[in-house]
Order: C-alpha cells, then sequence, then structure tokens
C-alpha cells in the first residue's frame, strides 16, 4: 500500500527550501572528540543566504529552529557558565557549481 508523502522537513525549517541553503559558517559549543565521534552542546549554523539554524540536543529530543533555539539553550546555562565556541568557516564554490 502506497501513501502520500506528507510535508518535508526543509519545509519547516527553511524560511525558503529553495533559497541558497548551503552552510557558511558553524559555531559549535563544549566541542569534544571522542572515540572517533564529534560531540557538542549545541551548535548554530549560519546559511549562505543569512538564515539561522540552531540545534539543541535536549533530555526531550533535539530542538531545531532560529536564534530563539540558541538563546533559549543559553538562558539555561547555569550561572556563570560560558561555553567554549568553536567557529568552522566554509569557502564558498566557485561559481557555476
Amino acid at each position: 500500500m502506497w501513501y502520500l508523502a506528507g510535508p518535508k522537513i526543509n519545509e519547516f525549517i527553511f524560511k525558503n527550501p529553495f533559497a541558497d541553503n548551503r552552510v557558511a559558517k558553524m559555531y559549535c559549543f563544549n566541542f569534544k572528540e571522542k572515540d572517533g565521534e564529534f560531540l557538542c552542546d549545541a551548535l548554530h549554523i549560519k546559511l549562505c543566504n543569512g538564515q539561522d539554524l540552531s540545534l539543541d540536543p535536549g533530555f526531550l529530543g533535539i530542538k531545531i529552529g532560529g536564534l530563539d533555539v540558541k538563546q533559549v539553550w543559553e538562558n539555561n546555562l547555569m550561572n556563570g557558565v560560558v561555553p567554549e565556541e568553536i567557529r568552522i568557516e566554509f569557502e564558498e564554490p566557485f561559481a557555476g557549481q
């Protein structure tokens, strides 16, 4: 039996699913490597089109949204805790690629 597909996740996350949604920068908070895996407390992604995406893995699942998700994560940090931020920047691809 076949079912019609529902909405795609990109329709919920991206402001414009057809825009340039390539990653320009990523900010990892409390980044560490363990047993070949990369771990971080939260992730902020800056897209080439200027949109911000924030991922906050919590006890009840991963929250994905804009800067509002990052702000909630920061507000929930214990007083005086300053997370270590690592920025990764990606080069622009050549025109026509």
